[in-house]
């Protein structure tokens, strides 16, 4: 299973250090997009989100979160370093893990 990064341009770049492949979003359907084409694919397991491509869509990627088991999405800092207090994304994610957070 491969990992991708999803989100800005800082964000995408960073993680292209560490070997972890992504693209760039603008938008919150070119999120969804790349989100349904990652799921397609069937070899991306985990896919990083950042914070400020998390709030673009959020309520897209929670109702993505709710219908599709994989790939596992986990919001990340973005580039102020803050991560959002998303309640519905936590509980989704004990859901998900059977812990809580």
């Amino acid at each position: 299973m491969k990992i991708r990064v999803l989100g800005t341009h800082e964000i995408v770049e960073s993680y292209e250090f560490a070997s972890i492949h992504g693209d760039i979003s603008h938008s919150a359907e070119e999120t969804m997009k790349l989100l349904t084409e990652y799921r397609d694919s069937n070899d991306v397991g985990l896919v990083f989100v950042d914070n400020m491509t998390f709030k673009d869509a959020e309520e897209q990627i929670i109702g993505f979160m709710d219908k599709n088991q994989m790939p596992l999405i986990l919001t990340v800092p973005d580039r102020e370093g803050n991560i959002p207090d998303n309640s519905k994304f936590f509980k989704l994610l004990e859901n998900l893990i059977g812990l809580k957070i």
